[in-house]
């Protein structure tokens, strides 16, 4: 998945250079799981690319934010172009988890708990509790960019055990 997604990104990069030349600022808005940020940052090539400015959505202090220009102290122009728009408008269409992907992990989060809430369930004494983890938690999942691949649901248990008595042995069968 990572070469693929570098490989993608290059491409547009390469598009808005051709468009906008190298001293133009990009402004780059990374709303993307911190592993994709990190493939971002190693596709950019420093002595061809145009200079980044990065915001960060800091909502306590009204929403997006500058948080960095590279290189640092690189010049503060905004690209504001259809183009431009466009081509990132493609890339998150490509990396974005349809809808009824979501839904599905959401019913399997569901399933899931109702399964060890069952009357004939070894830990329904424990009143089970099932909720999302990782990037579906943080409505940072996107899709896989080989078909053959699939999403990864992660998920917490939390059982409700006194601590007054030790943890019973759920043996698995």
């Amino acid at each position: 998945m990572p070469a693929a997604f570098r490989a993608l990104v290059r491409t547009a990069l390469d598009q808005i250079k051709a468009v906008h030349g190298q001293t133009e600022v990009l402004g780059v808005f990374p709303a993307m799981p911190v592993s994709l940020a990190v493939e971002l940052g190693r596709v950019r090539l420093p002595k061809a690319d145009m200079p980044w400015l990065l915001y960060d959505q800091v909502n306590a202090r009204g929403g997006f934010i500058r948080a960095l220009t590279i290189p640092e102290g690189g010049t503060t122009t905004m690209i504001v172009n259809s183009t431009v728009n466009s081509i990132l408008q493609l890339i998150l269409t490509e990396i974005e988890i349809p809808r009824s992907y979501n839904e599905k992990a959401v019913a399997r989060h569901r399933s899931l708990g109702e399964w060890l809430c069952r009357p004939e369930s070894t830990v329904v004494a424990f009143a089970p509790v099932v909720v999302p983890q990782g990037s579906f938690r943080y409505g940072t999942v996107v899709r896989p960019i080989v078909l053959t691949q699939k999403y990864d649901l992660d998920n917490v248990t939390t059982l409700q055990i006194a601590k007054t008595r030790p943890a019973p042995c759920i043996r698995g069968t």
